[in-house]
């Protein structure tokens, strides 16, 4: 019996306190049992993992800290340049 195509696992990382940024956790199609990150900016690509992760948890820690980083850089001074 085919089951088709995995559905990428949408974490709850899309809320106010992330928007406009959504995490979805997918399994990995090349490593059963490993999972993959990525990271979309209103359904547009931004950012996917460089490496598959050995559980969905450990993956979406590490596509958390990812989006925090890109948080961290939105709230960064920008300055003139010198």
């Amino acid at each position: 019996m085919a089951l088709g195509p995995p559905v990428p696992y949408i974490s709850p990382m899309s809320t106010s306190e992330t928007y406009p940024y959504a995490l979805e956790i997918q399994p990995c199609d090349k490593r059963p049992g490993q999972f993959w990150w990525t990271i979309r900016e209103r359904g547009r690509l931004l950012e996917r993992a460089m490496s598959s992760a050995p559980s969905r948890e450990e993956a979406e820690r590490s596509g958390t800290k990812a989006i925090a980083r890109m948080l961290e850089q939105e709230h960064q001074p920008r300055g003139r340049g010198r």
